[in-house]
């Protein structure tokens, strides 16, 4: 009984310090739906739903990544980013009765339906990973036990998907050091169609062409680029949709 109630006072302290916390938000939620430039330029420098986040409903109560995820997704809420004097990622539910800009509603619901399917990846296995690359390597799950693996998920008319190679080949080369570290690519296209692209652009990392099947109806990715993230535990640590988020969540996964 003395357990349960030392949880008990402790939650309490916990979600007093919480609160107190948890209580500046950064942006008017009015000047920040005025516009689809006005979000869009709120959204794009505070609010990354493929982060783990602290999250919080519209009275301060703590809730789940998902349940969060969940209510963005019914058009009814804006998040807005809470001032956190340790820098941690913390987004707040704001209910909107009416949207002076519904186009903002729209975009929400898309990006939480987005990222729900992202997190609904994390912690699973890569299912049937055994592939040939165009050097005919092969790679199956022994060649990529004990490292992390970052997988580019692209298709050559996916104009975003060809804009990050380069990005991407600069950062490999920041990562040549690593040997913990793979990287690779699946790609909807046909083999002969990557080899003529591939001569007049360089891939830093191997590719596995004619992908389709796999990329969409295994693994369920319909939005591109994505870019998966696996842990040495061969565990999927993290997905995301852009280079940038990438980036970001690579040096978290390579300093654990």
């Amino acid at each position: 009984m003395k357990v349960n109630i030392a949880i008990v006072v402790a939650s309490f302290y916990f979600l007093i310090s919480c609160n107190s916390n948890y209580t500046s938000q950064i942006g008017n939620p009015s000047e920040i739906t005025s516009s689809l430039d006005s979000f869009f330029a709120y959204n794009n420098k505070y609010i990354f739903f493929s982060r783990d986040f602290i999250a919080l409903d519209e009275n301060e109560n703590l809730i789940d990544k998902k349940t969060f995820l969940k209510k963005m997704e019914t058009g009814h809420y804006l998040p807005l980013k809470i001032y956190s004097e340790k820098d941690e990622e913390i987004y707040k539910t704001y209910l909107i009765k009416k949207w002076k800009t519904i186009e903002i509603s729209y975009v929400l619901m898309n990006n939480a339906k987005i990222e729900l399917g992202n997190f609904s990846k994390e912690g699973r296995n890569l299912p049937h990973f055994n592939f040939v690359d165009l050097e005919n390597k092969k790679y199956d799950a022994n060649s990529i036990k004990n490292k992390i693996i970052v997988i580019k998920f692209w298709f050559l008319a996916c104009p975003k998907c060809i804009s990050e190679i380069s990005p991407m080949n600069e950062m490999i080369k920041s990562y040549e050091k690593n040997k913990d570290l793979i990287f690779m690519s699946f790609a909807l296209d046909q083999n002969t169609e990557i080899k003529e692209f591939i001569k007049k652009n360089p891939l830093k990392y191997p590719v596995f062409a004619n992908q389709r099947k796999y990329v969409n109806d295994t693994l369920g990715i319909i939005f591109f680029p994505t870019y998966i993230i696996l842990g040495k535990d061969g565990k999927i640590s993290k997905v995301v949709n852009s280079f940038k988020e990438l980036k970001y969540e690579l040096t978290i996964e390579t300093s654990k």
